[in-house]
């Protein structure tokens, strides 16, 4: 976003960092490894149109349509939803997307999807931890052609531990997102430690009123998250940071760190903030600056041991 210059200014100067009210729990055993593969160099694959916004948070593939995808836009832009082609054409007719009437885009900053062609807009941007309106919006995606259901509904979230809401806090600032057998999991993006924990909703338990988000546990990824998504046959996540793109799999339940971590460190990438599954075995990303779109092709990690692929690399496609 525009004022990460502000908040690393902010935080030379912030007080004393709110904790949570207990230890957090790792989200790894002692004896789990991380898979580092050689740096890579991101190369554009397409680009958004100008007429979609500069300021790209979010992005899924459609679940009905064929080379369409859905992307938003953060703070500061209009509440619209554009559907765009794999080579970042602009498929509405005004270039604009579609409105929805009645939202609210205060810090929309990550964009899910669910096999149903629900998507969920998390509006959980949240940089200075002042904020008590975070909500998901979900509607759903038009079967028949091209576009969004007019109805949508409003799920209010909050963070249970977070009970200082002045100055800079950004423990409670999220980017990341994705749908997991009925539960919305957000990962945080943690200015101070460069930690991201992972909090949870049951979708179909949530009311409109108020939802306590449940907190699961602590990684040390080193870096600040700003995308997730997971993979259509739902055996590998992708986690992106400004530096690397994370992948796990071979994980039992939602014990995703468990299994296979892979890191991926990136280059050159600048601001990178969307990512999602286009494919099982390929990805794509979104620059926020520069609209630039990534199609990167991953190894299938799932379907080997840690020793069986520690010197997979995956590939780019630069076409």
């Amino acid at each position: 976003m525009n004022i990460i210059l502000s908040v690393l200014l902010a935080l030379a100067s912030m007080p004393a960092q709110q904790t949570t009210a207990t230890v957090e729990p790792p989200c790894t055993k002692p004896s789990t490894s991380v898979i580092t593969e050689k740096e890579r160099t991101l190369i554009p694959f397409g680009h958004v149109e100008q007429s979609a916004g500069a300021e790209i948070s979010g992005i899924v593939k459609s679940r009905f349509h064929e080379n369409l995808y859905w992307i938003i836009n953060d703070s500061g832009n209009i509440p619209a939803i554009i559907p765009v082609d794999a080579k970042g054409r602009v498929l509405s007719e005004d270039k604009k997307g579609i409105m929805i009437s009645g939202m609210k885009n205060r810090d929309w900053e990550e964009l899910a999807i669910d096999e149903r062609g629900n998507l969920y807009i998390c509006d959980i941007g949240n940089n200075f931890g002042n904020r008590r309106d975070l909500a998901i919006y979900v509607i759903q995606e038009n079967p028949e052609k091209p576009g969004m259901k007019t109805a949508f509904t409003t799920i209010p979230v909050r963070y249970p531990e977070q009970k200082i809401f002045s100055n800079l806090k950004p423990m409670f600032d999220a980017e990341a997102a994705f749908l997991f057998h009925g539960n919305l999991y957000i990962l945080t993006k943690r200015w101070n430690d460069q930690t991201t924990s992972i909090y949870t909703i049951d979708i179909a338990n949530a009311n409109n009123s108020m939802n306590d988000l449940k907190y699961r546990c602590n990684y040390p990824i080193n870096g600040l998250v700003t995308a997730a998504d997971i993979s259509p046959d739902e055996k590998t996540v992708a986690i992106l940071t400004y530096n690397a793109l994370w992948l796990l799999s071979g994980f039992t339940g939602d014990d995703f760190f468990n299994g296979i971590v892979q890191k991926i460190p990136l280059r050159h990438t600048g601001q990178v903030e969307s990512i999602c599954f286009t494919s099982n075995d390929s990805l794509m990303a979104v620059n926020e600056q520069r609209n630039e779109m990534f199609m990167i092709a991953i190894p299938q990690i799932h379907q080997g041991s840690p020793q069986e692929i520690s010197g997979a690399q995956s590939t780019l496609l630069t076409k």
